[in-house]
């Protein structure tokens, strides 16, 4: 069945704002960067849909929670799983809104992005942004108060990158604020307290996400930032080392060399300096997230072997995302 000849189907493109083009030359809503002779498929909206989300980066998201949660004692499954989808709706939301505030520097040095390409209107970019973040505070808020706080200070950091990051050089720390305040959102529907571990987690995990998103801000940039960006990746497995005692000094240094050889596997993609490994070794390095919340938990006694089930399950489920949505 053509998408042309379906009139339903053209009314909720249209609702929407996924452009088509007419290859009859009637009604066609055609711009000078769109091919010719092309319509969009089911499959291309999904796409376009899906790289404005970077959705391959969300099950890093879930295992960032979840690794709080755990720290915090753990708890009602299902509060830590609305917790999840009401972060998945914050991420999502934050990354259509990053492209609705790149658009002009888009056009100008990366017209493949969906909204300068034509694929998909600027204003139903920022009509579902605004309708992801929403949601996403409104339906973790009733969890509990410190819920509540925190999400809308994660709101609140998600915004003001949006808003500023293409204007100074620090942004890839407003990035590590992000990640930081998921670990503890996640412990805040945990059945602990919002302990010493949790804030150490999430201050490891956001100096690795510094690190590689430095390295991703100036990656046209040879050696910008490198060595320091390079050192902050490897702050947490420093971290896990201190602070598991003997009890769990072998199995966290067991875990620290296998995280340690992935991450030398990633960086050595930014010895050749071409954009095309950089974001090779960033991709990387981001499924690295989850890595690090392994490092993160390593200390914890309680159904240990059944929780690294689901982390290595997030992690590789990242890593085959990346072969079809871009990471970054």
């Amino acid at each position: 069945m053509s998408f042309k000849n379906n009139l339903a189907v053209q009314a909720i493109f249209k609702l929407i704002g996924i452009n088509r083009v007419d290859t009859s030359g009637q009604n066609a809503d055609v711009k000078p960067c769109e091919p010719l002779n092309s319509e969009p498929s089911a499959k291309s909206v999904i796409n376009t849909l899906f790289i404005l989300a970077r959705i391959s980066n969300l099950p890093t998201v879930w295992s960032n929670c979840i690794a709080g949660w755990l720290l915090a004692g753990g708890g009602d499954i299902g509060k830590i799983l609305n917790l999840c989808f009401g972060v998945s709706c914050l991420y999502i939301g934050g990354m259509y809104m990053n492209d609705a505030c790149d658009v002009g520097f888009d056009k100008i040095y990366r017209p493949e992005r969906p909204i300068p390409s034509g694929k998909i209107k600027e204003r139903t970019v920022w009509l579902i942004s605004f309708t992801l973040l929403a949601l996403g505070v409104v339906s973790v808020s009733h969890i509990s108060k410190g819920t509540a706080f925190i999400s809308e200070l994660l709101l609140g950091v998600i915004v003001l990158y949006n808003t500023v990051h293409k204007h100074i050089s620090f942004s890839p720390v407003i990035v590590g604020i992000c990640r930081l305040l998921l670990y503890p959102l996640g412990a805040t529907v945990g059945s602990g307290f919002l302990e010493g571990y949790v804030l150490w987690g999430g201050i490891v995990l956001a100096l690795y996400v510094i690190g590689f998103s430095y390295i991703a801000k100036y990656e046209d940039i040879a050696g910008y930032f490198l060595n320091s960006s390079i050192v902050l990746i490897f702050v947490p497995i420093g971290l896990d080392l201190i602070v598991n005692d003997e009890g769990y000094r072998i199995r966290c240094i067991i875990i620290a060399v296998g995280v340690i050889v992935y991450l030398i596997m990633s960086i050595r993609h930014l010895s050749t300096q071409k954009p095309a490994d950089t974001q090779k070794a960033v991709s990387m390095l981001i499924a690295g997230i989850i890595l690090i919340d392994i490092l993160a938990i390593s200390g914890i006694s309680t159904n240990l072997a059944h929780y690294l089930t689901v982390f290595v399950f997030l992690f590789v489920l990242t890593l085959i995302l990346q072969k079809f949505v871009p990471a970054t």
